[in-house]
Parts: C-alpha cells; sequence; structure tokens
C-alpha cells in the first residue's frame, strides 16, 4: 500500500516568505473548516510542519502540519487568453448578410428576468458587443446565438442529463 501510495505522491516543499492557505475551523462550528488565507510562511519548523503567520486571527502564528496547507496561486496575475479572429471565406452576398445582421433582435425574457443576471439585455445588444467581427462572423455568431438561444436564460433552469445517488450511512 506504501508503495502505491508513493507512486502518485509529490514532494511539497515551502520556503519562508511563500503565500499559502490553511485550513482552519469555522468560527462557532467546531466541525467544520475552510481555507484561509493567504498567509505567509515565517519558517519551517521540520520536514512536515511549518510556522505560518495568520493576522487577523486569535493566534498570530500557528504550527500547521504540511496537510492542512495549500499553495496559494495568485489570479491577478494570471494572462487572459488572447482571442484571435478568423475571417472564413464564403461565397454568400455580404450585403445581404449585413442587412439580415442589421434587423436581429433576441427574446426579451425580462418578466421572468432574475435581476442578478441580465444575459437577455447583453444578448440584445450583441452587435455592440461583437462589433470587432466582421460582418459575415457577425452574422454567423448571431445565427448560432438565436439557434441556441434556450441555453442561455436569465433564471437558471434544471437539467435530467446528469443525476447522482446520495448514500446516507447509519
Amino acid at each position: 500500500m506504501n508503495a502505491i501510495y508513493d507512486k502518485n505522491c509529490k514532494a511539497r516543499n515551502f520556503s519562508p516568505g511563500d503565500k499559502v492557505l490553511v485550513i482552519l475551523p469555522i468560527p462557532g462550528q467546531p466541525f467544520r473548516a475552510k481555507y484561509h488565507g493567504p498567509y505567509l510562511i515565517e519558517k519551517k519548523f521540520s520536514d512536515t510542519d511549518y510556522i505560518v503567520q495568520t493576522p487577523g486571527c486569535r493566534k498570530q502564528k500557528r504550527l500547521c502540519h504540511m496537510n492542512m496547507i495549500g499553495k496559494y496561486h495568485d489570479r491577478s496575475k494570471c494572462v487572459p487568453p488572447k482571442v484571435i479572429a478568423i475571417d472564413i471565406p464564403t461565397d454568400h452576398n455580404s450585403d445581404r448578410l449585413k442587412e439580415e445582421c442589421r434587423h436581429l433582435k433576441f427574446e426579451d425574457s425580462a418578466e421572468k428576468a432574475n435581476p442578478r443576471l441580465r444575459k437577455s439585455e447583453m444578448l440584445a445588444n450583441i452587435h455592440e458587443k461583437i462589433a470587432q467581427l466582421t460582418q459575415e462572423q457577425q452574422c454567423q455568431l448571431s445565427d448560432l446565438l438565436r439557434e441556441y438561444l434556450h441555453l442561455f436564460p436569465d433564471v437558471p433552469w434544471r437539467t435530467d442529463l446528469v443525476s447522482h445517488d446520495i448514500e446516507v450511512g447509519d
């Protein structure tokens, strides 16, 4: 069993100054815990234990086993992927496509809209959002959106494509 575990195990090491997330109990719910942070590693105490600075908590420093620590990934440094527009040559009449695209309107489902979700408004003004595309690409995208409009409701809906069973133990 040890050999099987070690085959998939990755060694984790933290250095002083590394940002980490630490599993800590939820206040008022001692049997529940979640990741808090980011906190800084102050120093390595042993091969498996680290002293972590936890400002804003009751204890300013904690001795944490490496199983309670997770690496913190700063999302502000993530670079969004570049979007590349591709011209697809077709033999359609571009004047006819421009005329069709001007009159496209999406169904307004405001009567059942959730105030927090404004997808119908975004879809109604889709041409402002995709102005950087060619007319032909705008028409193709508009056709796809109109064809699959049922996938973009303002109010979330349920599906029967996925199911799961929950077994409650004794």
